[in-house]
């Protein structure tokens, strides 16, 4: 998972990687707020900065993945 991590995230800006973690995180975050937005608008969630709370649950997730990967959960 770290490997992976440290995959996305060029050491310089020459160098080659697996993928851009930038737009990875981008993307889910857009996608997830998105998703967020849609629950808002049918009633299902009520009025948050969607944005906001798609990064904290993403943050959320990585920082359980990390427990996870240190045998802690």
């Amino acid at each position: 998972m770290f490997d992976l991590w440290s995959a996305g995230v060029p050491r310089e800006r020459k160098q080659p990687h697996l993928f851009d973690a930038r737009k990875w995180y981008t993307d889910m975050c857009e996608s997830l707020g998105g998703i967020i937005n849609q629950g808002i608008k049918d009633g299902s969630f009520k009025q948050v900065d969607s944005k906001f709370a798609a990064t904290v649950m993403i943050a959320t997730l990585d920082g359980i993945m990390f427990q996870a990967a240190l045998g802690l959960v």
